[in-house]
């Protein structure tokens, strides 16, 4: 293996610039072993890259909120039958009718409380309150606080070094197209989708995709990435105040927060020898007066509790524009809502 310090090094950058580009990499590190330790953390821990969107640019907001639904429905039912629209879908297994969502869609725009508004006239959703997110922190995971060996993160505790990403400034003279969206959404939904498959699914010659890639997507559409080296097997989302971060944080899975004006969510996966601690660490900060919340979601049976989705391209038109056709996702999903009626209806 390894020495434990290269390994960090290396990894911090691949939190800023992937693994696409070995060629940039080497420019930013002059270390020969590079590609061995590259080859060693896909072979030995599955190295899972995925890009954090800058969204702003693309004229696309998130909203946070929690949503009130029949405790017989799934996440994945609720991320389908909304037309893929959210971000991540979290349901509490402790009160498995509260579901945590967060979503994308056009910056001010409203019309997506019809999908809401359309799952309570058939009873399946009863409440639904959402908050636009005016502030996005990406930090990783601390693997400065990982044991390579036996592949565990160890205690909570300060972070010896806290890299806090944030939104990029929007570049005024660059205007995504569709090409650029594709792309990007395409690197979210699967770690290890190369430009060279891309190319294949989007038609556009291959080299024109690694410009889109290099030219417009890395230094506009990405705030940082997301590394992986270890299986997760929960989800804790946190509902706190935003003084509350900096104690978060601590937490060593604790990877990415959104604020609106009314709360902070804050994202904590884990593996399953860190969910005691992290649940002991959480407690502790609510008997300290910390107003927090939790929505506690085991990452099996998958998609049952919780799911993620990329950025929804499906949505972005040719000429660089969303739309959301709300009427269109309610007829396409119709069976699906057929579905889970019957699933309420025969409890």
């Amino acid at each position: 293996m390894f020495d434990k310090e290269k390994l960090a090094r290396i990894i911090k950058l691949l939190f800023l610039y992937g693994s696409e580009d070995i060629v940039q990499l080497r420019t930013l590190i002059s270390d020969p072993e590079l590609p061995s330790v590259l080859e060693w953390l896909r072979k030995e821990l599955r190295l899972r890259i995925y890009p954090v969107g800058n969204y702003d640019i693309l004229n696309l907001s998130q909203l946070v909120g929690n949503v009130k639904c029949s405790p017989l429905l799934n996440a994945k039912f609720i991320y389908d039958v909304t037309g893929g629209i959210a971000a991540t879908v979290s349901k509490d297994i402790i009160s498995p009718s509260s579901f945590y969502i967060s979503l994308f869609y056009p910056t001010g725009d409203e019309s997506y409380l019809t999908l809401f508004q359309r799952l309570a006239k058939n009873e399946l959703c009863f409440s639904y309150e959402f908050h636009p997110v005016n502030e996005k922190l990406f930090y990783g995971q601390d693997y400065e606080n990982f044991n390579f060996e036996n592949r565990e993160f160890g205690p909570v505790k300060e972070r010896s070094s806290l890299n806090i990403y944030k939104e990029k400034e929007i570049n005024p003279d660059y205007v995504p197209d569709w090409y650029d969206v594709i792309i990007l959404g395409k690197k979210q939904e699967r770690s290890g989708y190369s430009l060279r498959e891309i190319s294949a699914d989007t038609g556009l010659p291959f080299k024109e995709v690694v410009r889109h890639w290099t030219k417009h997507v890395q230094p506009n559409l990405i705030m940082a990435y997301n590394i992986w080296l270890f299986d997760s097997s929960f989800r804790v989302t946190v509902v706190h105040q935003r003084d509350l971060i900096r104690e978060l944080v601590k937490i060593p899975t604790t990877n990415l927060t959104l604020c609106s004006n009314e709360h902070c969510y804050s994202a904590v996966y884990g593996q399953s020898n860190q969910l005691l601690p992290t649940l002991t660490f959480l407690s502790k900060l609510s008997s300290n007066n910390s107003d927090i919340g939790l929505y506690i979601s085991p990452l099996s049976p998958k998609w049952e509790y919780t799911i993620s989705g990329a950025i929804p391209y499906d949505y972005f038109t040719m000429d660089g524009k969303w739309n959301f056709d709300v009427d269109s996702i309610i007829e396409k999903t119709e069976p699906l809502l057929m579905e889970g009626r019957k699933i309420v209806e025969n409890d």
